[in-house]
């Protein structure tokens, strides 16, 4: 059974991605290192268990990975910027054309 390099979320065998996260699944590790036990950690903001290299919780679906989380929250602020520059933009072709009476 392979498990999620990402999430550690173990999927069946014949996946191709990971049924949790959608990553591709490295099928040359499948099953792991006997000498490696698969360690858990908590989540730091759900404190559910996750593989202790897992780079997003697949509890409460956080980054766990500092430069994966900055990358993220830039870009939402990137997403909420441009939604708030189209609702401007469609307000004031709203506001014009009710001024104005002049309607497609």
């Amino acid at each position: 059974m392979p498990y999620c390099t990402q999430c550690g979320f173990p999927n069946p065998d014949d996946r191709p991605k990971c049924f949790k996260c959608a990553e591709p699944l490295n099928l040359l590790n499948a099953q792991p290192q006997a000498d490696e036990a698969w360690r858990i950690a908590p989540c730091p903001f759900c404190q559910g268990d996750v593989a202790y290299d897992a780079r997003k919780c697949r509890h409460c679906g956080e980054w766990l990975d500092e430069s994966e989380r900055k990358s993220q929250n830039q870009q939402k602020s990137a997403t909420y910027v441009a939604m708030c520059l189209l609702i401007c933009v469609l307000t004031g072709i709203i506001t014009k054309m009710l001024l104005t009476g002049h309607f497609p």
